[in-house]
């Protein structure tokens, strides 16, 4: 049967009047599943790194129709899902294993429920397990059923009709379905407010038809008491919502960065960046910078972002803070009161509120790379770490490694593992008085580096969200000038992109390092396997009106090299900054690292890293 990969995202509903179901497998007792509080990037099909904190739970009962297994041989189908809730919506996600689904135009035929759909029943108001045993569904009680090829039928309310999203993604094991479930969208039927501890009755049940010209359903599998739950509420099973977190959140992206060596490269590219929640400005500072006549404190600020492969555990921390001091200066009086970023694991995830136990342990790194544990010395040789001092701060990059870690406590990574991490940031703008000036935080409070209760929770992401794209260099590798006519007005950046590239791939421009990170207009380019590029025009910045790719080969460089050629209708002077990317298929960008160029008379070309 042909496979098809697709996505259909649709909001739609019909009236419907269920078919009667085959007699099903019972389960013995009624099935629970806590409910994670969470939203997913988007509703898509695709089990982002959103949902790794969200528990799997199977389906508890399936079958195989005997009026099908006596026409053909059947597979069994099979299936796991995932829940999470916000305050908007519920959240499923279904990973469905069935290697026969039919195309869409199949699909599009016959009923429902004698196709590849999941059939859903709810009891908004869990009273069916309570109330109402041996009766139907009431009020607050509905049934929808939607399909792969992207149609939806309410049955057995039609007053929540219409109350879902979804989306579908076949692949070659079955596919995959994202549904949320809009609690706005019923309200005028019921109002449902969620909230930590509220339960709802639900089950699910997923339809399979092996063969899409035969009029039948093949086989089934479901989550609940037993099928009669499409008729009497008390047969489903119970959703728990679990407690919103009352600390910040962050999933640690499946990858390897090309190297622990203080900067941003390629090989963060997945991950996510979150930012500081807690900051504070020592009034003592602000009241003294005054007194002395120097300018005003400084807020110092941070971003942080996380990833894990099966050696290392990696942090990569971006401070924004222009008044780093020198390595002499850093290395001077207590190391919290100068520029230094602490860091607390809780390797077991126990969230002690005593103190610091036996698996975790906090230390803390200098911008100038100094460094201290400050808790558990059991620890202190299991870690790695690089910075980078650059003008509108510094990076902190750490790489934990498990095997080291091994002697002191055995850590397993694997996706959906939770550990806890706090993050001290302090900031002096001024070396020489003796206190510190700002700090900010991500964690709970500043207390984290004391108590593991007071840290932020990192889950670790799924593996199949890794990009398996090529990456870029980390960094532009040399810039030279343009010889003859072209020294006007030209410039060659040298960048290691191999010849076999694919991408769209190009460089970006502009006179502010911070504005280069955000984003600055690109000029897009291809990578010629022979000769030149693919010329593109447009204004990017300092009147830059064109750039193309030449391969180093034509220019006497090593193969696999090219330099990207870069026009000014007036060359500047002064500092620019550079940064290399590439398109992906999917609409995601990769980067390199910035670049900054100092240009001195409108050719000496000087690179700084």
């Amino acid at each position: 049967m042909t496979k098809l990969k697709r996505i259909s995202a649709i909001l739609l509903a019909a009236a419907f009047v269920v078919s009667t179901l085959a007699f099903s497998v019972s389960a013995e007792g009624e099935p629970t599943a806590s409910v994670a509080y969470g939203t997913p990037e988007a509703i898509d099909g695709v089990l982002d790194d959103k949902w790794a904190g969200s528990v799997k739970v199977d389906d508890v009962f399936r079958a195989i129709e005997s009026a099908a297994a006596a026409v053909h041989e059947v597979t069994q189908v099979r299936a796991s899902m995932r829940t999470m809730w916000d305050e908007g919506n519920l959240y499923f996600f279904f990973d469905v294993a069935d290697p026969t689904v039919g195309t869409v135009e199949q699909e599009n035929e016959g009923a429902l429920w004698q196709r590849n759909t999941i059939q859903f029943f709810m009891d908004w108001g869990h009273e069916g397990h309570s109330t109402n045993a041996g009766g139907g569904y009431d009020s607050n009680d509905c049934g929808f059923q939607l399909n792969v090829g992207g149609r939806s039928e309410s049955f057995n309310n039609a007053a929540f009709a219409g109350s879902w999203d979804f989306a579908t993604v076949v692949n070659d094991a079955g596919y995959t379905m994202e549904v949320a479930i809009d609690f706005s969208k019923f309200s005028s039927a019921y109002e449902f407010v969620p909230a930590a501890g509220k339960e709802i009755g639900f089950g699910f049940i997923v339809c399979d038809s092996d063969e899409s010209y035969t009029w039948h359903r093949d086989s089934f599998c479901g989550w609940g008491v037993s099928a009669l739950m499409q008729d009497y509420p008390n047969q489903m099973g119970v959703l728990a919502l679990a407690a919103k977190p009352g600390y910040p959140t962050a999933t640690a992206a499946y990858g390897t960065p090309g190297a622990v060596d203080g900067a941003y490269d390629s090989g963060w590219r997945n991950s996510v960046k979150v930012d500081d929640n807690v900051r504070d400005v020592n009034q003592e500072a602000v009241d003294y910078h005054i007194s002395q006549g120097w300018a005003p404190v400084t807020q110092v600020r941070s971003g942080a972002r996380f990833m894990w492969d099966e050696n290392n555990f990696y942090i990569l921390v971006e401070v924004a803070d222009p008044t780093v001091g020198s390595l002499e200066e850093e290395s001077t009086g207590n190391p919290w009161l100068r520029n230094v970023v602490q860091i607390g694991v809780d390797l077991g995830y126990e969230r002690d509120a005593n103190g610091y136990d036996a698996n975790d342990f906090g230390f803390e790194i200098g911008a100038r790379g100094t460094v201290r544990q400050f808790a558990n010395n059991s620890f202190a040789d299991c870690y790695t770490y690089a910075t980078t001092v650059t003008e509108a701060g510094y990076v902190v990059e750490i790489a934990i490694d498990y095997s080291k870690i091994g002697a002191v406590y055995e850590f397993d990574p694997e996706a959906g593992k939770q550990i806890g991490v706090g993050i001290i940031v302090c900031d002096s703008d001024t070396w020489y008085t003796w206190h510190r000036d700002s700090v900010c935080i991500w964690g709970v409070s500043e207390l984290l580096n004391t108590y593991p209760n007071q840290f932020g929770v990192v889950t670790f992401g799924f593996k199949e969200n890794a990009s398996s794209e090529a990456s870029l260099p980390s960094v532009i590798d040399s810039i030279s000038d343009a010889t003859g006519d072209d020294k006007i007005n030209h410039l060659y950046l040298n960048a290691a992109i191999s010849a076999s590239e694919t991408r769209e791939v190009g460089i970006i421009f502009s006179d502010t390092e911070a504005s280069c990170e955000a984003g600055a207009k690109p000029l897009f380019i291809r990578v010629a396997e022979e000769g030149h590029g693919k010329s593109a025009i447009g204004f990017i910045q300092s009147g830059c009106y064109g750039s193309h790719v030449i391969t180093a080969a034509n220019l006497g460089g090593e193969e696999g090299d090219s330099v990207i050629a870069v026009y000014w209708q007036e060359m500047p002077t002064g500092t620019l900054y550079a940064r290399t990317f590439a398109k992906n298929s999917d609409g995601t960008y990769d980067y390199g690292a910035i670049a900054t160029i100092v240009l001195e008379d409108g050719a000496s070309v000087l690179p700084i890293k």
